[in-house]
């Protein structure tokens, strides 16, 4: 799935948060598969927040890959 800027703007219009927390997660995935380390981490730390605050289980995965890059403890 190939996400531009406008599409992940859009999304923060979708009732479901899910939608926000896998729109942003899934650009955070492809900007670290395209050796962009920062705009990656970056998506993924919005992915994070809005995983924690939904209390979204998938928080615990995006965790672990912002631990891994040294973004988080």
């Amino acid at each position: 799935m190939k996400l531009n800027e406008i599409q992940l703007v859009e999304s923060h219009g979708y009732e479901s948060p899910n939608e926000v927390i896998r729109t942003y997660k899934c650009k955070g995935e492809t900007e670290l598969l395209n050796g962009r380390l920062n705009e990656g981490c970056i998506y993924l730390t919005h992915a994070y927040i809005f995983a924690l605050q939904n209390g979204d289980p998938v928080a615990n995965e995006i965790h672990k890959i912002l631990v891994r890059y040294g973004r988080e403890e």
